[in-house]
């Protein structure tokens, strides 16, 4: 395919590529390659992916909150970001009944982490072209990622950190989204704050007539900037819960914290590391 015809595509005229009955499947392929098909897009890619993708990977796609790259990068930017893509299509197979297996070869600038692009990445990947009653459409998996999107979902609401950047990686190698990369990273950071938490501990260490005091104790490797410490004092009801912020917390050592003695209290307390702040 030549420059000038990918420009034509990048620049968003899918209509000078696609005739229905057509049986050139290069076209369709790389006209959706371009368009940056993710696990969410915004309305001007949608509306781009309408005439391109079967009804089932359509479905998923709207079905499908944000990513945190889609709303970091935003719609301005994500023009941007295809206008800077090239697709090329190597050889074309059949796919059985399917239709045709189309391998692509997308290099796009890289998403970093904070949503900014970086320099041209190269992926490689393969999506099947097939006949449907309206012409040449194309089968990304969309629909299968959009499943496994969910168990992220289940993840983050039993707190399985670990589970969650798992799968967000694994979501990122099965489909070609550069945005993906925002996700991964901040899945990835918030699986290191947990495991960095579990090596912190708080402690009761003495009360006086006014104040007790704690202990934030580490066996971590490297120092901690900040945490949320929770204090919570019995009572005669419902316990009463301090929340406190400290750091930095020394590697392999320990911080203090006070509180003072809220009315009400009595017997025991409980000193918890919570959270580690950003």
């Amino acid at each position: 395919m030549s420059p000038s015809r990918l420009a034509l595509v990048s620049s968003g005229l899918f209509a000078l590529t696609l005739f229905t009955g057509c049986t050139d499947p290069v076209p369709t392929a790389v006209a959706t390659c371009q368009a940056l098909p993710g696990l969410a897009v915004d309305e001007a890619g949608r509306k781009l992916l309408d005439p391109l993708l079967v009804a089932a990977d359509l479905a998923a796609l709207d079905a499908l909150p944000p990513t945190a790259g889609l709303q970091k990068v935003g719609s301005e930017r994500l023009a941007e970001l295809r206008s800077k893509t090239t697709c090329t299509a190597g050889k074309v197979e059949s796919a059985g009944g399917e239709g045709w297996a189309v391998p692509l070869t997308r290099v796009s600038p890289k998403v970093n982490p904070d949503g900014s692009f970086g320099e041209p990445e190269t992926t490689e990947f393969s999506w099947i072209v097939t006949e449907a009653p309206e012409g040449l459409r194309v089968k990304t998996r969309l629909e299968f990622v959009y499943t496994t999107r969910k168990s992220v979902e289940k993840a983050i609401a039993e707190k399985d950190w670990r589970r969650v950047s798992s799968t967000w990686r694994a979501i990122a190698k099965e489909f070609p989204d550069p945005l993906l990369a925002v996700d991964v990273a901040e899945a990835e950071a918030q699986e290191a704050r947990y495991e960095l938490l579990a090596q912190l501990k708080g402690v009761f260490a003495e009360a006086n007539e006014t104040e007790v005091i704690g202990l934030v104790e580490s066996k971590a490797k490297v120092d901690v900037p900040k945490v949320k410490v929770r204090i919570s004092f019995e009572t005669a009801g419902e316990p009463i819960r301090v929340d406190l912020e400290a750091g930095p917390v020394p590697a392999g050592g320990s911080l203090p914290v006070r509180t003072p003695i809220p009315e009400g209290a009595i017997g025991q307390v409980l000193v918890e590391v919570v959270e580690i702040l950003n």
